[in-house]
């Protein structure tokens, strides 16, 4: 039998973060959410050291300290973990992808297509 998939959802608004957390957990993924109010990217990266997803749910305007994008980039380089980056606007969307980013969702998605696009990038974890 095959071990579920884990993911982590850090988000600072918990509706939000909860709902992709959801998204996942529908689709048979064991999938977390932390809320990152207040949280750095190092506490982000200890985080995933720590617990070992298959896949990182990251909203892009989370570090106080304005250091996101070079979060993902420290992200993309040190670990094997997918990630997606949430962002309300697509004004990111080349940086992040530059810097590793999976995929990077952004505005009003349908809840099936945030769905199909988390589990592809979940299936790039090998």
């Amino acid at each position: 039998m095959e071990t579920p998939k884990k993911a982590l959802v850090f988000n600072p608004n918990d509706e939000i973060g909860q709902l992709y957390s959801d998204i996942l957990k529908e689709a048979g993924v064991n999938s977390f959410y932390a809320n990152t109010m207040g949280m750095t990217v190092q506490n982000v990266v200890e985080q995933i050291n720590r617990t070992k997803p298959n896949l990182a749910v990251v909203a892009l305007s989370f570090d106080p300290n304005g250091k996101t994008l070079e979060g993902l980039e420290v992200l993309a380089q040190r670990m094997d973990v997918p990630v997606v980056v949430v962002h309300s606007g697509e004004e990111y969307r080349r940086a992040a992808l530059d810097l590793g980013a999976k995929d990077y969702l952004f505005g009003a998605l349908k809840l099936d297509e945030i769905q199909r696009r988390l589990l592809q990038a979940l299936e790039t974890q090998q």
